[in-house]
């Protein structure tokens, strides 16, 4: 039973390569390949980026006769990573899936149920830190002698890591399952919360890193550091690089005994927990004026109900915004920074606003919340076809609330950057109006991309902020449609277009595409709709 409910964890977190959303019809030759190229190329891209920075710092500790080190920062940078892409996963498939009714209905054991799943974050925690331990492996068998009790080694670390991330994202998991039952206000908790230790996390993180770079300098000082600082990590080095067995064992001991406490902990109350309901606080109705509004308000309205009811929907598809409204008020408050910014991107003046407009751009093209908008619909999704809306009405209240959360961080963001990098009227103009028409068209195509993919059949909603097709390309084109732009400005036409004229050039090809793709909108979204409807029954 247990490999069972494995198999149906697995096929549902990897469905996005199989399926086309809620058809349930498998993918033609030409998708399963196009996929498969797309897929390919990302992670081609990925590990050579990642082979070159782990070259490099290679070659230093090597000269340094540091090699522990070298593996020790890989299985630090692999965690940091693991977390990142299983915290939100644990707290959404462990206490909040959508199918804990039904499989406590049948005659499985909880403990099952919670094995099956941990399972499941297991391995994908592992696919994420196989990003980075895969590429340090490869360049270290490119450069340094063979040796096949280091392989034995550095597999056995690769597979005790995950559990001590897992510790953390679980015990993170749980108390932001427990917060969403008792607090009122849960969804703004949740995200403060989620943002604040996130926040402590990396800053705390980025300030060992500093700190370990400096020791560099002064040699012997850093054993004992990396030793009192990052424990597990010292001896995960040690292990791999000496074929110690002791260091292996304190290194597992250090993930399999702290993963071992939580699984306790969380089973033995794991069966209250799925069946544990609290009712919302009570309202007291207060009689008054109705007033009516407009057909596209409420529906505007009713997607953004949706959005901010969601923490893992608005952490997964809206961080972006958070970290360009987090960095420009940093550098309100941090003026120094400003003047390194400027001499270290070493760029005529004229370049400089590009540059900031096409960033700020650049984030407003990580918004990922209408790729998932349709999917999140869900079973749900018959409700659309009884209102007396059209599928264009309904698509276009999507992406003005896509629109509409987008806009207070540009405005934000622009105007900071304006003051600080006191830009004329123009750049003004322009750091807001361009992101908000990068906005609009991501807005659209994320809709495009979603009816193209739908994920409709899902248990928890991170399979579709995370882990679907539709949220993955949008994802992905937007921040490489952005960036292209920028360096093909850079590298080949800043000797025959004006920065000026180049941004106005961007922005009328973003707002001509959105026309193109409403007007698509209107020739197929019924029949699109139709399609999906009729997927349901």
């Amino acid at each position: 039973m247990l490999k069972a409910l494995i198999a149906v964890q697995l096929r549902a977190s990897f469905s996005m390569l199989f399926q086309i959303g809620a058809r349930g019809k498998k993918s033609t030759p030409v998708k399963k390949i196009l996929v498969g190229l797309l897929v390919g190329y990302i992670v081609g891209v990925l590990g050579v980026s990642t082979g070159f920075f782990f070259k490099t710092m290679l070659d230093a500790f090597t000269a340094a006769q540091l090699h522990w080190l070298y593996f020790a920062i890989a299985g630090i940078t692999a965690f940091v990573l693991g977390f990142i892409g299983s915290v939100y996963m644990a707290q959404s498939a462990l206490f909040a899936a959508k199918d804990n009714e039904t499989l406590l209905s049948m005659p499985i054991p909880s403990h099952l149920i919670l094995l099956s799943r941990t399972c499941t974050l297991y391995l994908l925690t592992l696919l994420f830190q196989a990003v980075i331990l895969v590429p340090a492996l490869v360049v270290w068998l490119i450069y340094q002698p063979f040796s096949l009790g280091m392989l034995v080694m550095f597999v056995l670390c690769a597979l005790l890591l995950p559990f001590l991330v897992l510790v953390l994202s679980f015990l993170l998991g749980w108390l932001l399952a427990q917060i969403s039952q008792r607090v009122r206000f849960k969804n703004l908790l949740i995200i403060l919360f989620s943002l604040a230790f996130m926040a402590a996390y990396f800053i705390l993180y980025s300030r060992l890193m500093s700190e370990l770079a400096n020791l560099l300098q002064r040699g012997s000082e850093i054993t004992a550091a990396v030793r009192r600082v990052f424990v597990p990590a010292y001896h995960m080095g040690i292990a791999i690089t000496q074929q110690s067995v002791i260091s292996l064992l304190v290194f597992a001991a250090f993930c399999l005994i702290p993963f071992g406490l939580v699984m306790l902990v969380i089973a033995s109350n794991y069966n209250k927990v799925l069946t544990t309901v609290r009712g919302g606080p009570k309202v007291l109705y207060k009689g008054g004026g109705i007033r009516q509004g407009s057909l596209m308000g409420a529906l505007t309205k009713k997607e953004l109900r949706r959005f901010f009811s969601s923490p893992i929907y608005m952490l997964n598809s809206a961080i972006t915004l958070v970290m360009m409204l987090g960095g420009a008020i940093y550098l309100l408050f941090n003026s120094k920074v400003i003047t390194d910014l400027t001499t270290q991107m070493a760029m005529p003046s004229q370049l400089i606003g590009l540059v900031i407009v096409l960033a700020i751009a650049l984030m407003s093209a990580s918004v990922t919340m209408s790729s998932s908008a349709i999917s999140l619909e869900g079973k749900q999704f018959w409700i659309i076809q009884t209102l007396p809306v059209s599928a264009l009405q309904s698509l276009l209240a999507k992406a003005a609330a896509h629109v509409i959360i987008c806009f207070p961080p540009i405005a934000i963001t622009g105007i900071i950057m304006g003051l600080l990098f006191q830009f004329n009227a123009f750049y003004c103009v322009m750091s807001i109006l361009l992101p908000l028409c990068t906005a609009l068209f991501f807005a659209l195509f994320g809709l495009l991309i979603n009816l193209h993919f739908p994920k409709m059949s899902w248990q928890s909603e991170t399979e579709v902020v995370k882990q679907s097709m539709s949220a993955f390309l949008a994802m992905f084109l937007g921040m490489t449609l952005m960036a292209g732009l920028g360096i093909l400005y850079i590298a080949k036409l800043a000797e025959y277009i004006k920065p000026e004229a180049y941004l106005m050039m961007i922005t009328g090809f973003f707002l001509i595409l959105s026309g193109l793709i409403y007007l698509y909108f209107r020739a197929k979204a019924e029949g699109m709709y139709l399609r999906l409807s009729e997927a349901k029954k």
